[in-house]
C-alpha cells in the first residue's frame, strides 16, 4: 500500500473519488489533514462545502434577527393582551348586574362582619375588600348607564356601541377598579374605628 503522507493532492483527490474502499479511506484520512472539512463531510475544494466561520456567522445573524423581533413582538402580545382585558372587563360588568341582589347582600354582610371587627380584624377587612369590589363594579355599570341614558346591559349589547366605546369604558373601569375599592375600604374602616372607639369612651364614661 502507498504511502498517503507523500501522495500528490491530485492522486489523493482521484482515491477518494474513484477509489476502492480502502483506498478510499486513506484517502480521506489524508485529506483530512490537509484540507478543511464541514459537517456534512465536504471537503473544501468540494462544490458542497459551508465554510464553519460562514454558516457561524450565518448563525449568529439569524440570531440577532430573531432576538431583534423579539421586543416587538412582544409589545403586539402586550397589547392584544391589554385589548382583551379591556373587553373582558364588559363580561365582569355584565354579570354584577345579573347578580345585583347578590352582590348588594353580600357587600352588606361583610360591612356588618368589618364594624363586628371594629375594623381591625385583617380578614375581615379582607372580607369586606371583595365585598367592596363587587359593589363597586356594579356601581360602574350604573355610572355607564347613567352616562349612555341605557341600562347597562342594552347599551352593551346595542347596534351603536362601537368596539372604541367598549375598549374607552374597559379603560376607565381598570383605572376606577384599582383606586376606588380601596378609598372605600379606607374609609369605611377609618370610621369604624372612630365609632367603635367612641362607643366604647362612652360606655366607660357612664359605667365610670
Amino acid at each position: 500500500m502507498p504511502d498517503y503522507h507523500f501522495r500528490s493532492d491530485s492522486d489523493l483527490k482521484d482515491d477518494y473519488y474513484r477509489g476502492d474502499p480502502s483506498q478510499r479511506d486513506e484517502a480521506i484520512k489524508e485529506l483530512s489533514r490537509r484540507y478543511g472539512r464541514d459537517d456534512d463531510g465536504y471537503f473544501e475544494f468540494e462544490n458542497g462545502y459551508e465554510d464553519p466561520d460562514d454558516i457561524k456567522a450565518k448563525n449568529e445573524s439569524d440570531s440577532s434577527s430573531i432576538f431583534g423581533l423579539a421586543p416587538l413582538f412582544l409589545i403586539i402580545i402586550g397589547i392584544v393582551v391589554l385589548i382583551a382585558c379591556l373587553l373582558g372587563a364588559h363580561f365582569v360588568l355584565g354579570y354584577s348586574v345579573n347578580f345585583s341582589r347578590y352582590i348588594w347582600i353580600g357587600f352588606s354582610i361583610s360591612l356588618m362582619l368589618m364594624v363586628l371587627g371594629r375594623g381591625n380584624s385583617k380578614f375581615l377587612n379582607f372580607i369586606f375588600f371583595l365585598g367592596c369590589l363587587a359593589a363597586t363594579t356594579r356601581f360602574f355599570a350604573t355610572i355607564v348607564g347613567m352616562i349612555e341614558n341605557s341600562d347597562y346591559v342594552s347599551y352593551l349589547y346595542a347596534d351603536s356601541t362601537s368596539l372604541w366605546d367598549m375598549i374607552k369604558y374597559g379603560f376607565f373601569y381598570a383605572i376606577y377598579i384599582l383606586i376606588v375599592p380601596y378609598l372605600v375600604l379606607k374609609i369605611c374602616t377609618a370610621l369604624a374605628r372612630v365609632l367603635m372607639s367612641k362607643s366604647q369612651n362612652d360606655t366607660t364614661s357612664l359605667n365610670g
